[in-house]
């Protein structure tokens, strides 16, 4: 499995925008919104998310290639469901806790 976003990169993640990364995580560019991903939805491996308190998260969805997107969400209900769309039913969402403990959904 890739290795996980650190929590300093997590952590110093603009509270708005998305972003494109390479596998070491440098940021590559800097995207509008989530229509970058949903124009890519065939290339995602799969997605992480990691969650520091009750409400908001950052979403990672890893690709094929090793690139990776990532964005800020307000409210994880709404990320949630927003990531039971279609294109991307059968594809394998972890949890990642502040303490870095993964699990499976």
């Amino acid at each position: 499995m890739p290795e996980f976003a650190s929590a300093e990169q997590i952590r110093n993640l603009p509270r708005s925008g998305a972003f494109i990364t390479d596998s070491n995580g440098n940021v590559i560019r800097q995207v509008k919104n989530l229509g970058w991903l949903l124009k890519h939805w065939k290339q995602v491996k799969f997605f992480r998310v990691y969650y520091h308190n009750v409400s908001d998260c950052v979403l990672q969805a890893v690709l094929n290639d090793g690139t990776r997107y990532l964005t800020t969400w307000e409210s994880r209900q709404v990320m949630t469901d927003w990531l039971h769309r279609p294109v991307f039913r059968g594809l394998s969402i972890y949890w990642v806790s502040d303490g870095g403990k993964e699990t499976k959904a």
